[in-house]
Protein backbone atom coordinates (compact mmCIF):
# COMPACT_ATOMS: atom_id res chain seq x y z
CA UNK A 1 0.00 0.00 0.00
CA UNK A 2 3.09 2.09 0.73
CA UNK A 3 3.93 2.51 -2.99
CA UNK A 4 0.40 2.87 -4.34
CA UNK A 5 -0.04 5.70 -1.69
CA UNK A 6 3.61 7.26 -2.50
CA UNK A 7 2.51 7.13 -6.44
CA UNK A 8 -0.72 8.83 -5.53
CA UNK A 9 1.08 11.65 -3.45
CA UNK A 10 3.83 12.17 -6.53
CA UNK A 11 1.14 12.27 -8.87
CA UNK A 12 -1.44 14.74 -7.05
CA UNK A 13 1.40 17.05 -6.51
CA UNK A 14 2.42 17.11 -10.34
CA UNK A 15 -1.45 17.78 -11.35
CA UNK A 16 -2.17 21.11 -12.06
CA UNK A 17 -5.77 20.69 -12.79
CA UNK A 18 -8.78 19.55 -11.07
CA UNK A 19 -9.97 16.94 -13.85
CA UNK A 20 -6.53 15.52 -13.82
CA UNK A 21 -6.44 15.69 -9.99
CA UNK A 22 -10.02 13.30 -9.92
CA UNK A 23 -8.33 11.20 -12.70
CA UNK A 24 -5.62 10.54 -10.30
CA UNK A 25 -8.11 10.00 -7.38
CA UNK A 26 -9.94 7.28 -9.18
CA UNK A 27 -6.96 5.22 -9.88
CA UNK A 28 -6.13 5.65 -6.58
CA UNK A 29 -9.68 4.36 -5.71
CA UNK A 30 -9.29 1.45 -8.44
CA UNK A 31 -5.97 0.41 -7.06
CA UNK A 32 -7.57 0.12 -3.25
CA UNK A 33 -10.31 -1.59 -4.64
CA UNK A 34 -8.37 -4.39 -6.22
CA UNK A 35 -6.60 -5.15 -2.80
CA UNK A 36 -9.82 -6.42 -1.45
CA UNK A 37 -11.23 -9.83 -1.15
CA UNK A 38 -13.73 -11.07 -3.42
CA UNK A 39 -17.21 -11.52 -1.06
CA UNK A 40 -16.54 -15.50 -1.39
CA UNK A 41 -13.10 -15.29 0.78
CA UNK A 42 -14.69 -12.31 3.08
CA UNK A 43 -17.87 -14.45 3.90
CA UNK A 44 -15.95 -18.02 4.07
CA UNK A 45 -13.64 -16.01 6.72
CA UNK A 46 -16.41 -13.97 8.49
CA UNK A 47 -18.33 -16.78 9.07
CA UNK A 48 -15.99 -18.28 11.21
CA UNK A 49 -15.93 -15.68 13.52
CA UNK A 50 -16.72 -16.37 17.23
CA UNK A 51 -16.82 -15.13 20.55
CA UNK A 52 -16.19 -16.28 24.34
CA UNK A 53 -16.82 -15.38 27.70
CA UNK A 54 -13.65 -17.06 28.05
CA UNK A 55 -10.91 -15.10 26.73
CA UNK A 56 -10.00 -16.04 22.89
CA UNK A 57 -7.95 -14.44 20.42
CA UNK A 58 -11.24 -14.22 18.34
CA UNK A 59 -12.90 -12.39 20.56
CA UNK A 60 -11.42 -9.26 19.40
CA UNK A 61 -12.27 -9.83 15.97
CA UNK A 62 -16.10 -10.67 16.47
CA UNK A 63 -16.33 -7.81 19.26
CA UNK A 64 -15.01 -5.22 16.62
CA UNK A 65 -18.16 -6.76 14.02
CA UNK A 66 -20.53 -6.67 16.33
CA UNK A 67 -19.67 -2.96 16.91
CA UNK A 68 -19.19 -2.07 14.02
CA UNK A 69 -22.50 -3.20 12.58
CA UNK A 70 -24.26 -2.05 16.03
CA UNK A 71 -22.95 1.65 14.96
CA UNK A 72 -24.31 1.09 11.76
CA UNK A 73 -27.69 0.57 13.00
CA UNK A 74 -27.38 3.39 15.42
CA UNK A 75 -26.23 5.70 12.72
CA UNK A 76 -22.91 6.36 14.65
CA UNK A 77 -18.91 6.06 14.25
CA UNK A 78 -19.04 5.42 18.30
CA UNK A 79 -19.09 1.94 19.83
CA UNK A 80 -21.65 2.11 22.70
CA UNK A 81 -19.47 2.08 25.72
CA UNK A 82 -22.53 0.31 27.48
CA UNK A 83 -22.70 -2.44 25.23
CA UNK A 84 -22.02 -5.79 25.36
CA UNK A 85 -21.66 -8.89 23.37
CA UNK A 86 -24.42 -10.71 24.15
CA UNK A 87 -25.14 -14.80 23.11
CA UNK A 88 -28.90 -14.96 21.82
CA UNK A 89 -28.46 -18.61 22.60
CA UNK A 90 -26.59 -19.09 25.91
CA UNK A 91 -22.79 -19.98 25.62
CA UNK A 92 -23.10 -22.32 27.99
CA UNK A 93 -25.23 -24.84 25.77
CA UNK A 94 -21.96 -25.43 23.28
CA UNK A 95 -22.59 -26.29 19.85
CA UNK A 96 -21.85 -23.00 17.76
CA UNK A 97 -23.23 -21.03 19.94
CA UNK A 98 -20.19 -18.58 19.75
CA UNK A 99 -20.28 -18.16 16.46
CA UNK A 100 -21.43 -14.21 15.29
CA UNK A 101 -24.86 -15.70 13.61
CA UNK A 102 -25.43 -16.20 17.25
CA UNK A 103 -24.13 -12.66 18.97
CA UNK A 104 -25.79 -9.25 19.37
CA UNK A 105 -24.91 -5.97 21.08
CA UNK A 106 -27.29 -5.41 24.28
CA UNK A 107 -27.01 -3.08 27.02
CA UNK A 108 -24.76 -4.96 29.54
CA UNK A 109 -27.51 -4.34 32.31
CA UNK A 110 -29.83 -6.19 29.79
CA UNK A 111 -26.94 -9.09 29.09
CA UNK A 112 -26.76 -9.58 32.69
CA UNK A 113 -30.45 -10.07 33.05
CA UNK A 114 -30.92 -12.33 30.02
CA UNK A 115 -28.02 -14.36 30.59
CA UNK A 116 -29.06 -17.90 29.82
CA UNK A 117 -32.86 -17.63 29.81
CA UNK A 118 -34.64 -19.38 26.75
CA UNK A 119 -35.42 -17.53 23.50
CA UNK A 120 -38.79 -16.87 24.62
CA UNK A 121 -37.91 -15.14 27.98
CA UNK A 122 -35.07 -12.93 26.32
CA UNK A 123 -37.85 -11.26 24.11
CA UNK A 124 -39.33 -9.60 27.09
CA UNK A 125 -35.40 -8.31 27.81
CA UNK A 126 -34.57 -7.61 24.56
CA UNK A 127 -37.94 -5.65 24.45
CA UNK A 128 -36.26 -3.38 26.74
CA UNK A 129 -33.35 -2.66 24.68
CA UNK A 130 -32.54 1.04 23.43
CA UNK A 131 -30.51 -0.15 20.18
CA UNK A 132 -32.47 -0.28 16.80
CA UNK A 133 -30.85 -3.62 15.45
CA UNK A 134 -31.86 -5.35 18.80
CA UNK A 135 -35.52 -4.32 18.40
CA UNK A 136 -35.03 -5.00 14.05
CA UNK A 137 -33.52 -8.36 15.55
CA UNK A 138 -36.54 -9.36 17.26
CA UNK A 139 -38.85 -8.40 14.87
CA UNK A 140 -37.73 -10.55 12.53
CA UNK A 141 -37.39 -13.52 14.61
CA UNK A 142 -39.92 -14.61 17.03
CA UNK A 143 -38.41 -18.11 17.37
CA UNK A 144 -34.56 -18.45 17.64
CA UNK A 145 -32.66 -22.21 17.49
CA UNK A 146 -29.75 -23.73 16.70
CA UNK A 147 -30.34 -24.11 12.79
CA UNK A 148 -30.59 -20.14 12.29
CA UNK A 149 -27.26 -19.69 13.75
CA UNK A 150 -25.15 -20.35 10.34
CA UNK A 151 -27.79 -19.07 8.38
CA UNK A 152 -27.73 -15.36 10.41
CA UNK A 153 -23.75 -15.01 10.09
CA UNK A 154 -24.21 -15.30 6.40
CA UNK A 155 -26.65 -12.84 6.37
CA UNK A 156 -24.35 -10.21 8.25
CA UNK A 157 -21.17 -11.17 6.36
CA UNK A 158 -23.42 -10.28 3.45
CA UNK A 159 -24.80 -6.89 5.55
CA UNK A 160 -20.89 -5.76 6.78
CA UNK A 161 -19.26 -6.44 2.93
CA UNK A 162 -21.99 -4.14 1.75
CA UNK A 163 -23.36 -1.70 4.36
CA UNK A 164 -19.56 -1.53 6.80
CA UNK A 165 -17.02 -2.20 4.13
CA UNK A 166 -19.65 -0.76 1.24
CA UNK A 167 -18.08 -3.17 -1.21
CA UNK A 168 -20.31 -4.59 -3.98
CA UNK A 169 -21.38 -8.07 -4.57
CA UNK A 170 -21.20 -9.13 -7.78
CA UNK A 171 -23.50 -11.91 -9.31
CA UNK A 172 -19.97 -14.21 -9.55
CA UNK A 173 -19.75 -14.01 -5.39
CA UNK A 174 -23.25 -15.06 -4.62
Amino acid sequence: MEKIYSSFSINLRKCSDKVKAREILKDLINQLNALYVSYQEFESEFIKLSYSKHDTITNIKARYAINKIATYFEESELFRDEGSIEHILPESEGGNNNNIGNLILLEQTLNEEADCLSYSDKINVYNRSSYRWVQDFISENSQWDNTMILPRAKKLAIFYYKNILNKLISSDDM
